[in-house]
């Protein structure tokens, strides 16, 4: 039971990469890098706040869990945008329940 939100997260970002918003959005990022970079954010942010998603109200712990999961891209600025632009698309998205279609979310971006 105690795991159930970290299932709930890893079923969400499952969600987000098989929907059409990564090829559309994140064209110059690959499958693994945004499967990678969601997975390790997820687990990462389950471990701090010990809840799925739409538990994650905290800014500076979500801004903590990214500057963590960015600092090793510091010194390649093209890695550092590209983790940095997956993981932005993916708060995004969860953080807009009006544009939980992925067609109106992509639109609306």
């Amino acid at each position: 039971m105690a795991q159930k939100p970290l299932k709930n997260t890893q079923i969400i970002i499952q969600s987000f990469v098989n929907s059409p918003i990564p090829e559309k959005l994140l064209p110059f990022a690959d499958s693994d890098a945004i499967n990678a970079t969601l997975a390790k954010f997820g687990v990462s942010m389950y471990m701090q706040t010990g809840h799925s998603p739409s538990g994650w109200t905290d800014i500076n712990r979500i801004l903590t869990v990214m500057e963590d999961q960015l600092t090793p891209f510091f010194k390649d600025p093209v890695a550092y945008a590209t983790h940095a632009a997956i993981i932005q698309i993916f708060l995004t998205f969860n953080v807009q329940p009006h544009l939980k279609d992925p067609e109106s979310f992509i639109t609306g971006v």
